[in-house]
This record gives C-alpha cells, structure tokens and sequence, in this order.
C-alpha cells in the first residue's frame, strides 16, 4: 500500500469532501416550516425564522 509523500493541505482536504457534501433539495426532503410556512429542508432549522421543532 502507497503512502501520500506530502501531507494534504486543510485546503485540499476540504475542498476534496465538499463536492460530496451539498445538500439537494428534492421533494422528499423538502418540507414547510410549521411557525411561518416558507420551504425548509427537513431536521433543519428554519433559515427564515430560526424554528426547529
């Protein structure tokens, strides 16, 4: 097994799990806000009013 000759910078590294990270908004996961029914994503606080049940 091959071992990296140089450490990866945070950079790199971050950037690397980034493009796996992003959030999709798909209609199984969307879902609305009880208190002030905009459109928020489900398990997350509300970007609008700040409420999470």
């Amino acid at each position: 097994m091959s071992v990296p000759a140089k450490k990866a910078s945070r950079t790199q590294t971050r950037a690397r799990r980034k493009t796996n990270m992003k959030i999709k908004f798909t209609k199984d996961n969307i879902e609305n806000c009880p208190k002030c029914n905009k459109v928020k994503l489900q398990h997350r606080a509300c970007s609008y009013c700040g409420y999470y049940k």
